[in-house]
């Protein structure tokens, strides 16, 4: 493969991969996974505490929508501390063993996995823009390969997100017109 023949949407694609490896080689499958982890235990108990927590907080009225908001932001914020504490100490325990380079391998792993599914998402956007018809955007080799991923994936997604991908097509946004 000659890299000077790269469009600049394989060069950004090739970014995307390699920070997205690097960083999960960097942070380890551990530390990436008490990551997800961490933004889905805020999420949920901010969802569950923000009314009480609120209803402390000196700012609008008790109850109003500023007051709630506070609260739902203070939670998921402390809980997004408190987890990233955890996770910094399960990364240290993980260093000090023996097992740190298989967590780090694995890491580039899950960060080649993340760059791929980011990658689908991307696609499938822009499927449903107008960039698609760009000849930037057809040459791309990545546009290309993850097209046909999507294609050989669809049977396991939801019926709601295939029947968009069946509208826009194989790259085009004047297919997702026809729809």
């Amino acid at each position: 493969m000659n890299l000077e023949s790269l469009g600049w949407v394989d060069g950004l694609a090739l970014l995307g991969l390699a920070v997205s490896l690097l960083i999960g080689l960097w942070r380890g499958l551990v530390f990436e996974l008490m990551s997800i982890a961490g933004w889905v235990v805020a999420f949920v108990l901010a969802r569950r505490y923000s009314a009480q927590v609120a209803a402390w907080l000196p700012v609008g009225e008790p109850g109003t929508a500023i007051n709630l908001m506070a609260g739902l932001v203070l939670v998921f914020v402390l809980a997004l501390f408190v987890w990233a504490l955890l996770s910094w100490l399960l990364q240290k325990a993980i260093s000090a063993s023996p097992l740190q380079p298989v967590d780090r391998v694995l890491g580039g792993a899950f960060g080649l996995l993340r760059a791929l599914v980011i990658g689908l998402v991307l696609v499938s956007l822009v499927r449903l823009t107008p960039l698609a018809a760009s000849t930037d955007w057809q040459a791309s080799r990545a546009v290309q390969g993850l097209g046909r991923v999507l294609e050989q994936i669809q049977p396991w997604l939801p019926d709601s997100v295939t029947r968009h991908l069946r509208a826009a097509g194989p790259g085009h946004p004047s297919s997702a017109r026809k729809g």
